[in-house]
């Protein structure tokens, strides 16, 4: 295990309500309807202040729930949120508006599920002991695919309530990966320990050497597809999974998020990924090169010439 990977692991009560807020403003289905249910109007009201106020809910959301993780107080937390998502100058008359809001969405939350703090403790120790089991091979299979410096020295996992049943985020702007706090269950074709790998895997693509060709918006499904391979082949070496075609495509169905061309995302990724198991060009040449792929019609078959050729990764 890369020795300066050092995983800090994280509840909170706050950051529960927030991911499931989060996930709400995005429309995402909730499986947990109990929960839907109680946060369904405040979370409306709440967009409807975001809109008003035109404050973007994606970039709010992106600073919000991981400063939670270290912000306990949630006027100080939305203030720090706003400043980030656009400046101080129009964050503070907006402030007690957007403070009223979110603590409407934190209050609706509590009331609804008053023994979280305690549901939460238990659900983070199986995961410490799972990691601390399975990481170190786990974090060398990837890097074995990838290059020696790949992950962060630092992480943070915070980890939340499983409002949809199993989903996470990496947040690499904060070096955090939140992680709902479904059972780590190594048995299945999908093995979480995995998706916590994935999620860690990608807490280092923003640094310049990898992302400052890709478009910042292509930039997190770049990376998300990107990983998909790499953690597979990695649980493949450790006996926790297959890497298959099958098997990618049912983590890219299920663990990117909605919206996504899954089909043609899933050839190109597919593609891009033989391509790289011959070639095993530098990482950020290959980032880049999925990039492209997505981005431009007809290059997947122009990727496949290149191969044939012998050329050099595009």
């Amino acid at each position: 295990m890369n020795p300066s990977l050092r995983v800090r692991w994280l509840a909170s009560v706050n950051a529960n309500s927030f991911h499931a807020m989060e996930l709400l403003l995005q429309k995402q289905p909730l499986i947990d309807r109990a929960l839907a249910g109680a946060l369904g109007t405040p979370v409306e009201y709440l967009e409807w202040v975001l809109q008003e106020e035109y404050i973007p809910p994606e970039k709010f959301c992106q600073h919000l729930l991981p400063l939670s993780a270290d912000v306990g107080a949630v006027r100080e937390l939305v203030e720090v949120t706003l400043t980030k998502t656009m400046g101080r100058m129009e964050a503070m008359p907006r402030l007690t508006l957007v403070y009223g809001a979110v603590m409407e969405v934190k209050n609706a939350y509590q009331a609804s599920f008053p023994q979280a703090a305690e549901n939460l403790a238990g659900s983070v120790h199986p995961w410490m002991r799972q990691w601390s089991l399975r990481g170190p091979g786990l974090v060398a299979g990837v890097i074995n695919q990838t290059e020696p410096d790949f992950f962060v020295e630092e992480a943070t996992v915070l980890v939340v309530h499983p409002a949809m049943g199993g989903a996470g985020r990496a947040y690499p702007s904060y070096n955090l990966a939140c992680l709902e706090g479904v059972p780590a269950d190594t048995a299945s074709a999908l093995p979480e320990i995995l998706r916590l790998t994935w999620l860690l895997a990608q807490l280092n693509l923003d640094l310049p050497k990898y992302s400052e060709r890709i478009p910042p918006h292509r930039l997190p499904t770049v990376a998300g597809l990107a990983m998909i391979p790499v953690v597979f082949k990695a649980g493949e070496a450790n006996e926790l999974s297959k890497c298959d075609k099958k098997v990618i495509a049912s983590a890219v169905e299920s663990w990117m998020p909605a919206g996504l061309g899954i089909a043609d995302a899933l050839a190109k990724l597919i593609q891009w990924w033989e391509v790289y198991e011959v070639m095993r060009p530098a990482w950020t040449d290959a980032m880049q090169a999925l990039d492209r792929l997505l981005a431009e019609e007809g290059a997947v078959e122009t990727e496949a010439v290149a191969v044939t050729e012998g050329s050099e990764f595009p």
